[in-house]
């Protein structure tokens, strides 16, 4: 990262190599007119030359100050920090994207179709989803939605930021997934609650039959084999609930059965 300290001054012959060079994208961290702190991304012209000298950190903190920023120094992608404000471009394309294919839905005046609308949005998300996830909140009282816990996940409440879905009141087994934008449509199909519990009771038997342990190591594998063989098929971002879910169940069962065992000694 280049810090403005360290300006290079451009010759001529290297201003004139700005009219064929490509453009290339680097961060400014800059003070704007009210005094706050600020990324911003800009697209500056250079050469691969002028990228292995940092000239394009130098033309970026200039076009910073050009456009009213008081720039404190620049990165690119090579930088440690693109990893950590790189996405933040990403989200301002998406923004950019929404106003100019939205803007039907929210101009006074503009036609708007519902219809065509929603295949818009879909189609939307679908070209910005690439490595993005959105998280979902299920237990054993089911998955979180806008009215608390439901049995199945069709209406699964979907965020962004996951820390207060970790926070949430329940039963037991509470599972925050991260799901791939590119899966969100396979959320409704995951299991109900019953179609869970039926399945953790025939895993729990099939143990009993045969003889092996279901602990830590195994448990998601169990249940899934189990939900397998009902008819599900269900994605990998779904094996830390089926590991907490049946490793639940049998702590349920084994209370259920201490309980009842005390109750016939008391008899």
């Amino acid at each position: 990262m280049r810090r403005t300290d360290s300006r290079a001054v451009l010759n001529r012959d290297e201003r004139k190599s700005l009219v064929t060079t490509n453009k290339t994208e680097v961060g400014v961290f800059a003070r704007n007119a009210s005094g706050a702190s600020e990324v911003v991304f800009l697209h500056v012209q250079a050469s691969p030359d002028d990228i292995r000298n940092g000239h394009h950190y130098e033309r970026a903190l200039d076009l910073a100050a050009d456009q009213g920023y008081e720039p404190l120094g620049a990165f690119d992608r090579s930088d440690p920090a693109w990893k950590v404000f790189g996405d933040r471009q990403k989200y301002q394309a998406f923004f950019d994207d929404a106003v100019e294919c939205l803007q039907g839905a929210w101009v006074d005046g503009r036609s708007c179709s519902g219809a065509d609308t929603i295949d818009e949005v879909t189609q939307l998300f679908a070209r910005h989803q690439d490595g993005q996830h959105a998280y979902i909140a299920c237990s054993a009282d089911g998955y979180w939605t806008h009215d608390g816990w439901m049995s199945d996940a069709e209406n699964a409440f979907v965020t962004r930021d996951s820390a207060g879905l970790a926070k949430l009141a329940c039963a037991g087994a509470l599972t925050v997934l991260a799901v791939p934008m590119a899966d969100f449509d396979k959320v409704q199909h995951l299991p109900e609650t019953s179609e869970l519990e039926d399945a953790a009771d025939a895993a729990m038997e099939r143990a009993r039959q045969h003889g092996f342990t279901v602990g830590g190591e195994n448990a998601g594998e169990v249940l899934a084999e189990e939900l397998g063989l009902a008819g599900h098929a269900l994605a990998a971002w779904v094996a830390p609930f089926l590991q907490a879910y049946m490793l639940h169940a049998q702590e349920q069962a084994e209370t259920n059965a201490s309980s009842e065992r005390d109750s016939q000694r008391g008899a």
